[in-house]
């Protein structure tokens, strides 16, 4: 007895089946449109902002907490290469309790810290009072500063020195507005 194998008919490669061009025509979704990264914060910036470990966050992508996409950065060298970016809003999300049932520190958006900081030193607090207000560390702190006084032009910075100076000539102050208003006072005096 021989029996001969039936050989089933051969399928078209590349052809969608008759039911899958049907459904194709209509569900098909739109293609999503590619987010702005340039606001997106490194692996090592989402980790200094939520104070976690970079496991922390390795962690929350494979729970789906957080979808980190590649972008062009410039490193700590300042060489551009590809690394994990994360959306702010999606780390602003976070539940705000870590694994030992602790309250997190809340997070704060990009650009946030930064200006609390710029204000700080507008307002003429020494690095070490504004590590400690704003819990950073020293050197996230400088380097805040060092784009400050960039920024500023150094146009709100009074040295100790330059500050005891004035103190001696006009009374004491705290901020750059108050020396400003002793001056006027001075000056308005000494015209009348």
């Amino acid at each position: 007895m021989t029996s001969k194998r039936q050989i089933p008919p051969k399928k078209a490669v590349g052809v969608p089946s008759k039911k899958a061009r049907d459904t194709s025509r209509n569900d098909t979704p739109a293609p999503e449109a590619k987010p702005d990264l340039e606001a997106w914060l490194t692996r090592h910036e989402a980790s200094d902002l939520l104070r976690c470990s970079t496991q922390t966050l390795k962690n929350y992508t494979e729970r789906n907490m957080l979808h980190p996409r590649e972008a062009f950065r410039k490193d700590r060298g300042g060489f551009e290469r590809l690394m994990l970016v994360y959306n702010p809003k999606e780390l602003a999300a976070l539940p705000q309790r870590n694994a030992g049932g602790q309250p997190r520190i809340a997070v704060r958006e990009p650009g946030e810290q930064a200006a609390r900081a710029f204000e700080l030193f507008r307002e003429g607090l020494q690095l070490d009072e504004i590590v400690i207000q704003l819990r950073e560390t020293p050197d996230r702190i400088e380097q805040l500063h060092e784009r400050w006084l960039d920024q500023s032009q150094a146009r709100y910075v009074i040295t100790p020195e330059a500050k005891k100076a004035f103190e001696d000539l006009v009374g004491g102050f705290s901020t750059v507005a108050e020396l400003h208003d002793l001056v006027a006072r001075r000056i308005k005096a000494l015209s009348t």
